[in-house]
């Protein structure tokens, strides 16, 4: 059911603006959704930096025979530079809340966010986000969040994009000594901008 709202969620979102992105990646056990909504036309905002809200869902099956499914659900604020500099890399700074059901507690956190884009052609790129929570930002249950993604794109078509990517998303809980490995993976992907 989740699934089907966060799918209808994304379809509407892309249809009603210019200039955002939406994405699919998958891996042998894993889905992830994605979503970039661009706001500085909606708010008359100054071109110097592009402002975006997020909206990301990843489902991860057990490969270990149990029936259980892990779930992140992820909403941000992001502010990207269009170009640092001449030679089309660019920074940016965010700030997400993130749900987490992978274990027997309730996790709630607030990770700190950096972005990093480098354009090495006109067809080939290079994304990489690190997010970060400490337990100052982390509430019911949950010691820290971190998660690392990188993606290499490669533009198909006008619009559009097929990437390979690399995930790890560890999730630690009070009273518990090691952290859970949510997913430390490779992916495939395809994102489409509007």
């Amino acid at each position: 059911m989740i699934k089907k709202i966060i799918a209808s969620l994304a379809i509407s979102t892309c249809i009603l603006s210019a200039n955002n992105t939406a994405e699919i990646n998958v891996n042998n056990n894993t889905l992830g959704l994605e979503i970039d909504y661009g706001i500085n036309e909606l708010y008359d905002l100054d071109n110097n930096s592009i402002y975006s809200l997020s909206l990301s869902y990843l489902s991860s099956e057990d490969t270990k025979g149990t029936e259980s499914t892990d779930r992140i659900l992820n909403l941000g604020f992001k502010i990207m530079n269009p170009y640092t500099n001449d030679s089309g890399f660019s920074l940016g700074l965010g700030i997400n809340t993130v749900w987490v059901n992978n274990y027997s507690k309730t996790f709630f956190a607030i990770p700190l966010s950096i972005f990093a884009d480098y354009s090495i052609s006109d067809k080939l790129s290079l994304n990489t986000n690190l997010s970060y929570s400490p337990k100052i930002l982390s509430y019911s249950g949950a010691e820290n969040y971190q998660e690392l993604t990188s993606k290499l794109n490669y533009k198909v078509i006008d619009n559009g994009f097929i990437y390979v990517g690399y995930r790890n998303i560890k999730t630690t809980y009070e009273n518990v000594k090691e952290s859970i490995k949510f997913d430390d993976s490779i992916y495939l992907g395809y994102k489409v901008k509007f």
